[in-house]
């Protein structure tokens, strides 16, 4: 894998248990008060660190080790945000991404080492490893089944709902919290071709999404063939795009499948001129934002959303006011709609150019919301 560093020392067990107890550290802050918080923004290269051992190092199972003790410890405490925060991610992050490793994964989940079979069981949800992963580690994930016990399908079908013990077809809270934390977007794709019933639930996922005065006006415009992808391309690279894209341009061309998000202005000013909605003069000051982006944009997210439970990886991206002509014109759309942007699908690639979660951490929760008012 291109991401690992030839020739650099892992780190013993001691310095790398002092690098995870340093995360936790950091994590603790970053949730406390101001003053902790600044002190944890201060120390945040420690995110940066530890990205990079686990993704970079010949060797990181040091790291990663020391990661999954503090997420057992954690689980046992039942604190699952921090669990979810020290070890999950980075773990996962290794264990889907670094084929190198998953002999030596499925050899620590086989020991029953504390964690590590709960962290196999974490990266199956968030990327379908049981179709996906080679041997050994695959046959040991059906083994293991999911979180709850079920059995996890070992032909690489998506698992099928789970419900709760309350009310008839209610879905288990953990199913739409796991695609939640382990939507990520993914930015190079494998050659396998994408199920057309995954392809089909994603556009009738993004259509249930809301849309002001039920206006719906957005559409997709699908391309599955892959002269329609290459045309695509071809329309919306730029000449000259003022930073070198090359390899973002390299990982994103490899998706089999793109959705073109569209939306219609004019289909939401005509809707609030009905009698219902009474702006007969359709003028657009009366929005304080242009909700038909919004909306197509709620649409988007949970395409974004529906790849993941279909074991796919997804990426939504823009396209820019100088390419839109040309899109218009390879494909036909009308001067009526513009485009929100674009979900690219596929099944995720190994490598790929790393997106800015990796150099910079999540905002702690105190950072952004205000409870009754702002600043508390």
């Amino acid at each position: 894998m291109s991401a690992v560093g030839p020739g650099r020392a892992p780190l013993d067990t001691a310095a790398a248990a002092a690098l995870a107890e340093r995360y936790l550290a950091f994590v603790r802050a970053s949730t406390g008060t101001r003053t902790e918080r600044l002190s944890a923004e201060a120390s945040a290269g420690v995110v940066t660190e530890i990205a990079e051992r686990v993704l970079g190092d010949p060797d990181p199972f040091p790291v990663l080790d020391a990661l999954v003790s503090l997420a057992h410890a954690l689980s046992l405490e039942g604190d699952d945000e921090l669990l979810g925060r020290v070890g999950a991610g980075p773990v996962e992050d290794a264990i889907v991404e670094r084929t190198d490793l998953r002999a030596a994964v499925a050899e620590r989940c086989m020991r029953s080492v504390p964690g590590w079979r709960e962290a196999v069981r974490g990266a199956w949800v968030d990327a379908d490893v049981a179709a996906t992963l080679s041997a050994p580690l695959d046959g040991l994930v059906t083994t293991l089944g999911d979180r709850d016990g079920h059995a996890a399908p070992s032909d690489g079908a998506r698992p099928k709902p789970r419900t709760t013990t309350g009310s008839p077809g209610t879905m288990a809270r953990m199913e739409l919290q796991d695609v939640v934390r382990r939507r990520r977007m993914v930015r190079r794709f494998t050659a396998d071709p994408v199920d057309p019933a995954s392809v089909e639930r994603v556009l009738r996922n993004a259509v249930r999404a809301p849309s002001a005065g039920f206006t719906q006006g957005w559409a997709f415009v699908v391309l599955t063939e892959p002269d329609d992808v290459g045309r695509f391309w071809a329309a919306t690279t730029p000449a000259d795009s003022g930073r070198d894209m090359s390899a973002w341009l390299e990982g994103m061309r490899t998706a089999p499948v793109l959705v073109v998000v569209l939306t219609s202005k004019d289909a939401y000013l005509r809707r609030y001129a009905e009698q219902d909605k009474g702006w007969a003069d359709r003028d657009e000051n009366r929005w304080a934002v242009p909700y038909w982006h919004v909306d197509a944009g709620m649409a988007s997210l949970l395409m974004l959303q529906t790849a993941v439970d279909e074991g796919l990886g997804a990426c939504f991206f823009g396209v820019r006011p100088g390419e839109v002509p040309r899109l218009r014109d390879a494909f036909g759309i009308p001067d009526e709609y513009a485009p929100t942007g674009v979900v690219a699908l596929g099944h995720p690639g190994d490598g790929g150019p790393s997106g800015s979660p990796r150099r910079r951490p999540r905002k702690p929760l105190d950072d952004v919301v205000h409870r009754g008012r702002w600043g508390r």
